[in-house]
């Protein structure tokens, strides 16, 4: 694939990174996380697009549940996690983590057939990765390109060392062939998806997901495996095994991948509720629409709140008790 050559922007975004990384990389993680945080609330007020996507996204999600008061204090811890995402992704070695359920995924391994890992964009999710391969899963981890090929470069450069292999989401051949050597195709679920997305409902708002894990475990008769990888406290984290399921039949049309993808979306709704200020709320996650077209935050608000499928969603107690300033 031919690269588009370096903008201006590109430059200032990678000088602008390599200036925040030494005070990133200074100190124990906690220490690390306090800089990050601040670092992060810097960031709102430059990057004017992403907050806006964040306080729309939890307005879409929430509804009335949250006052305006709430709905910023929730969109800026998740600006915080965001940034402390990345952290964890410059110190990787710095983050332990432990699993919980991870002997499902085993016992859907040893049918011999391979796995599809899916996950979304909560928490520790790189840590979770490379934690993943140490425990022994072969691993090839379908990704985004950075549009910025700058800070493409710098990023893949810092995830040499988790173990995993990398596949860009147009490098079929590689997907495939992971398929057909019985590994593990680990798949992110909560990315708005432009072309070929399935008319999903996610978190109760209509949306395009990605079709990839339904069309896989159809194709290649693979276990789909459900994971979610949480922050307990500064550089440690837990991987949950939320479930996994039988791959469909392949005697269905396009509404097996339909409930299939469904069915994910469900099973990963109440750790998005549960643990809202570690969820990536600043993706324009139901920006494109069925028709192709493309929404604003202000505008996708106002079109999609009568357009949910289900009520607006209930506050947990554990969120409750964060957004009033409490100790958990």
């Amino acid at each position: 694939m031919t690269e588009m050559p370096p903008r201006l922007t590109h430059y200032l975004e990678w000088w602008l990174l390599k200036g925040i990384l030494p005070l990133m990389q200074r100190g124990d993680m906690t220490t690390a996380c306090s800089v990050t945080r601040s670092i992060a609330r810097f960031a709102r007020t430059i990057l004017k697009r992403e907050w806006q996507w964040a306080r729309q996204n939890i307005r879409l999600v929430y509804g009335p549940q949250l006052s305006e008061e709430e709905v910023a204090r929730l969109a800026t811890l998740a600006f915080e996690n965001v940034f402390i995402s990345h952290l964890e992704g410059i110190r990787i070695k710095d983050v332990e983590v432990r699993s919980v359920g991870v002997e499902a995924m085993w016992q859907a391994m040893e049918l011999g057939r391979g796995m599809v890992m899916c996950s979304i964009h909560l928490g520790s999710w790189e840590p979770m990765l490379k934690h993943m391969a140490e425990l022994g899963f072969p691993l090839t981890v379908v990704y985004r390109h950075a549009s910025n090929p700058l800070t493409e470069k710098l990023f893949m450069s810092m995830r040499a060392d988790y173990g995993v292999k990398w596949a860009r989401r147009s490098d079929v051949r590689t997907i495939v062939t992971t398929m057909r050597q019985q590994e593990t195709v680990g798949l992110m679920m909560d990315i708005n998806t432009v072309q070929g997305g399935l008319p999903v409902p996610f978190l109760g708002a209509p949306a395009l997901c990605p079709p990839g894990a339904a069309k896989l475990a159809r194709q290649f008769q693979v276990p789909l495996a459900l994971g979610v990888c949480v922050r307990e406290a500064p550089g440690k984290a837990a991987l949950h095994v939320i479930d996994v399921i039988a791959p469909p039949s392949r005697l269905g049309g396009d509404e097996v991948l339909l409930d299939l993808t469904s069915k994910i979306n469900a099973l990963f709704a109440p750790w998005v509720h549960d643990y809202a200020e570690q969820y990536n709320w600043l993706h324009g996650r139901w920006k494109t629409r069925q028709d192709g077209t493309n929404r604003t935050p202000e505008q996708l608000t106002a079109e999609l709140w009568p357009q949910r499928q289900e009520p607006f969603a209930e506050i947990t107690p554990r969120i409750r008790k964060i957004l009033a300033g409490e100790t958990l």
